[in-house]
C-alpha cells in the first residue's frame, strides 16, 4: 500500500502505556461511526510512499481523537515506534470522512483574499508544522506572512478559483 492509494486521517499522539493502545489526533472528520473491517495504515518512514497495515481491535471515536487497540502487537512498548506517525484509511472509508483540505489540495499559487481586507497575496507555501499547519503569504506589499491553517482564520477554499478566503487580523499584515 502506498500514500496515494488511501486517505491521510491524522497521526499517533498518544501511546498507552502497558495496553495495546494508540491515539490518533484526527484532521478529518468522520460523518458517522466508522467500523474497522480494514486495517489502519501507518507511515512508518517520512522519506518513501510505503504504508504499514495495522489490525484493529477496538476502537472508540471522541470528537478529533480516535483511540485504537491494535490487535496484531505482541508487546505494547512495539507501540512507541508509531509515536507521531501518519494514519491512513483506505478510500472505502471515504463516503464518511469530510477531509481535511490542507491535504487535498495543493495551495501554492491560490490568491489570498480577506473579507476585510481584500486580496492579500498569494500562497507560496504550507508548512506542515505538527498540530499548527501554516499557510506562507507573499503579500502585495512583498512581505511574507503566516496564517494558521484552521477554521478561525480560513473560512473557505475555491480549489476552481484558486482561492483562499480568509479572515485575519489587520495587524497580522503588519508584523
Amino acid at each position: 500500500m502506498t500514500v496515494d492509494e488511501n486517505i491521510y486521517i491524522g497521526r499517533v499522539s498518544k501511546i498507552a502505556k502497558n495496553t495495546k493502545e494508540i491515539t490518533v489526533f484526527l484532521e478529518v472528520d468522520f460523518l458517522s461511526k466508522p467500523k474497522f473491517n480494514e486495517p489502519i495504515f501507518v507511515r512508518m518512514n517520512e522519506s518513501d510512499q510505503v504504508l504499514v497495515p495495522f489490525f484493529i481491535k477496538f476502537h472508540h471515536l471522541d470528537k478529533n481523537k480516535l483511540r485504537l487497540e491494535i490487535d496484531d502487537i505482541s508487546h505494547p512498548e512495539d507501540l512507541l515506534l508509531l509515536k507521531d506517525k501518519a494514519v491512513y484509511l483506505s478510500k472505502s472509508f471515504k463516503n464518511i470522512i469530510e477531509q481535511n483540505y490542507q491535504e487535498e489540495l495543493e495551495l501554492e499559487g491560490f490568491k489570498v483574499i480577506d473579507e476585510e481586507l481584500g486580496e492579500i497575496g498569494m500562497v507560496n507555501d504550507v508548512m506542515d508544522i505538527k498540530k499548527n499547519p501554516l499557510l506562507s503569504v507573499q503579500t502585495n506589499e512583498d512581505k511574507e506572512i503566516f496564517i494558521p491553517l484552521n477554521e478561525r482564520f480560513i473560512l473557505g477554499i475555491n480549489p476552481d478559483e484558486q482561492t483562499v478566503y480568509v479572515s485575519i487580523p489587520e495587524d497580522l499584515l503588519n508584523l
